[in-house]
């Protein structure tokens, strides 16, 4: 179980309001040390954890995957996708 995990799981047995507190400044750390977003696969069917400001490679299945959530998430103005399998898209396009 990696440290997001737990502190998901640790969430649920929160008591007072210093536990909840604790477990913010935790759950800060984790956010600010890790640059990664978590993408569904469509090759093998499962959500994956990947570099957030990069392609990279699913890590269970090996291929092509896209941090696709972050432009909703980080990029204000975004209102649609423009991805195609030709192009990719305007974020990541295909090179050569």
């Amino acid at each position: 179980m990696n440290k997001l995990e737990r502190l998901k799981h640790d969430i649920m047995s929160v008591h007072t309001f210093e536990q909840l507190k604790e477990l913010l400044v935790d759950l800060i750390e984790v956010v600010d040390g890790e640059n990664t977003t978590y993408e569904y696969c469509s090759c093998c069917e499962r959500e994956v954890e990947i570099p957030a400001d990069t392609p990279s490679r699913c890590p269970n299945c090996d291929q092509p995957i896209l941090p696709c959530s972050t432009c909703w998430d980080d990029i204000d103005g975004i209102t649609r996708c423009d991805w195609s399998k030709e192009k990719r898209c305007w974020r990541f396009p295909k090179e050569g």
